[in-house]
């Protein structure tokens, strides 16, 4: 690979994983404050629910991007790409069937595209796990590239670890009776930091991918050697202003002999 279609393919990784992480931390800010600003209605009981207020054409139009970054994420690495594209499809699923409204009654239909979005997330939630937790493993930048430091392999297993527990939090959470759910918005805050932790990750991963500096990525050159002829020349020059040692005059080592 050369240096220009290399910085190219990392300024593209570079790009792509800032916006999904500054979407994914993003959102559920977003959410807050817009509902907040458009409505004064109380805090939704999960993400999910702001499908029902001023925020649906948001909250809808953020996971279709999302989703569609994700599906379009790939650093060669055959595992990641199917893992990125469950999320991604997970994603979009999550955004094009809306959850139930908080109501007595649903619909039959309402509760069937209910449990579809409840796969969905469940999916997206798993495979974004996955993901950031392989970022800690060797060739998550590419085949070929080196694992990232302790430090940073160690931030991105416990976000992954941290993000899969957060998920779980919020599923348990759902089956909390009603008013206890809306009292306490437990599902909400599992939801959004599950997701904040999930932009922060890519984020990191974002900022800390430099494949041009990888020596796997670009040859190393080393320096020319000078020639030792080359180097040895001026010395030489400087000797063919006087008669050579081998041409020395007869007799000249005796005399040199009797000096000492």
């Amino acid at each position: 690979m050369t240096t220009t279609k290399a910085g190219g393919v990392a300024a593209s990784y570079l790009l792509l994983r800032k916006a999904v992480g500054w979407t994914g931390t993003l959102l559920p800010v977003v959410l807050v404050a817009g509902d907040a600003a458009f409505s004064h209605a109380a805090l939704p009981g999960s993400l999910s629910e702001y499908y029902y207020t001023p925020m649906r054409n948001i909250l809808v139009g953020t996971l279709c991007v999302l989703g569609v970054f994700l599906v379009a994420y790939d650093v060669g690495v055959p595992a990641d790409r199917r893992i990125t594209n469950a999320a991604g499809a997970g994603v979009l699923g999550v955004a094009l069937f809306p959850a139930p409204p908080a109501v007595p009654h649903v619909s039959t239909a309402q509760q069937v595209v209910g449990g579809l979005h409840f796969f969905f997330a469940a999916t997206a939630f798993l495979a974004l796990s996955i993901t950031t937790w392989r970022f800690a493993r060797p060739g998550s930048d590419g085949p070929g590239t080196a694992a990232p430091s302790p430090a940073a392999a160690a931030f991105y297993r416990a976000s992954g670890a941290l993000m899969l527990c957060l998920a779980a939090a919020a599923a348990a959470a759902n089956l909390l009776p009603a008013p206890v759910k809306a009292a306490t918005s437990l599902i909400f805050i599992f939801e959004a930091l599950a997701i904040i932790t999930f932009g922060i990750s890519w984020l990191a991963k974002g900022k800390a991918l430099q494949p041009l500096q990888h020596p796997s990525r670009i040859p190393h050159r080393p320096a020319p050697r000078q020639d030792p002829g080359h180097a040895a020349t001026p010395a030489a020059s400087s000797t063919t202003t006087g008669p050579a040692p081998s041409a020395a005059r007869p007799g000249h080592g005796r005399n040199i002999g009797r000096c000492r």
